[in-house]
This record gives structure tokens, C-alpha cells and sequence, in this order.
């Protein structure tokens, strides 16, 4: 169908900062997927202390998700996230190498 986007198109991007360190890929998933289905998921680490951060990133499927999202309050160990739209590709290779750095 038209509403069917060709995989390397850029999907609905969400921005979350304020990420305590804990917060792995996986969990940030898990706390985004009630929102909607999701292409990606990505939490940056400093390469050489391999320390997260404190941001991530989360790509939706559909605009429907990204929008309900915004709007929700995001806590993750007592610490509100702050979020906000992103443009940019979700980063498939990325998280293949970012889940080899957490398996540490």
C-alpha cells in the first residue's frame, strides 16, 4: 500500500535525554513499545569508558506513536527523561555493535 515506507527511509525519530547511566537499549525498548511497534533502539556510550551518555534514541514505525509519546511523562529509575522529536535514520548497524559493548 502508499502508506508502506521503504526501509531505508527515515523513520519517526524520538530523542530522550536525561538517561541515567543504567538505562540500557533493551530497557529503553521496553519502556517506548507501549506506545507503538519500534524499528530501532540506541543508547549512546562513550567508546572508551563505555559509560552511557545519558541520551537515546528510539525509532517508531508509525507518526501515531512518536505522537503519543511525546506526550507521555518517561521515568526510569525515579529520573524524568525530557523528549523530543527527532530527524535522523534509525541505526540498525549501530545497535549490532552496541549490544556486543553491553553484554560486558
Amino acid at each position: 500500500s502508499q502508506n508502506q515506507r521503504p526501509p531505508n527511509m527515515t523513520a519517526f525519530g524520538l530523542f530522550v535525554a536525561r538517561l541515567p547511566w543504567t538505562v540500557c537499549r533493551e530497557r529503553l525498548a521496553l519502556h517506548f513499545k507501549k506506545y507503538g511497534e519500534i524499528v530501532s533502539s540506541r543508547v549512546a556510550f562513550d567508546w572508551k569508558t563505555g559509560l552511557s551518555k545519558g541520551y537515546g534514541f528510539i525509532h517508531f514505525k508509525e507518526q501515531e506513536a512518536l505522537d503519543a509519546a511525546l506526550k507521555g511523562i518517561h521515568e526510569f529509575h525515579g529520573v524524568k527523561a525530557e523528549v523530543k522529536p527527532f530527524k535522523g535514520k534509525p541505526a540498525e548497524q549501530v545497535d549490532t555493535v552496541q549490544a556486543r559493548s553491553e553484554e560486558r
